[in-house]
């Protein structure tokens, strides 16, 4: 990713879209890009690298070596070696396909309940609807103080 602001597209709002709509996810910019957050811990990135928009996830290091083989992929910078990967998404690409990557990041970062609350969602009737829907950021519990 690089360190001016990507260019906006298409395929931000529907990252954004995706993104907000899991349970616990927040918004923020930081490195001149928006990160997508769950627990304070980023699961996915829109950005630029050498001019291409690309959107970065985290993976398996077996997964990241497997999908760096295909040229749409690179290993991310600078994280790369924390397994992460990046997609290019200028051109045509299968959104299903990255649609996918970013919900198995999710799954690696996100607590387990969490992927408990999505699981559950992904059950309930209408689920479909409810998980295309963007959410506002989820605000911070607050614990009963001990007296």
């Amino acid at each position: 990713m690089g360190k001016h602001a990507p260019r906006p597209s298409a395929t931000l709002d529907r990252l954004r879209a995706l993104c907000l709509s899991l349970p616990g996810t927040t918004e923020k910019a930081s490195w001149g890009h928006p990160n997508f957050c769950v627990a304070d811990k980023i699961f996915a990135a829109y950005g630029e690298y050498d001019g291409r928009l690309n959107v970065g996830f985290k993976t398996t290091k077996e997964h990241q070596a497997e999908l760096v083989r295909d040229p749409r992929f690179i290993v991310a910078p600078y994280v790369g070696k924390h397994g992460w990967v990046c997609q290019y998404v200028e051109q045509k690409f299968a959104w299903r396909e990255l649609e996918a990557h970013v919900l198995a990041s999710y799954r690696l970062i996100a607590p387990r309940s969490l992927v408990a609350d999505l699981d559950g969602a992904a059950r309930a009737p209408g689920a479909a609807a409810k998980a295309a829907a963007p959410r506002a950021p989820a605000k911070a519990a607050r614990r009963p103080r001990k007296r």
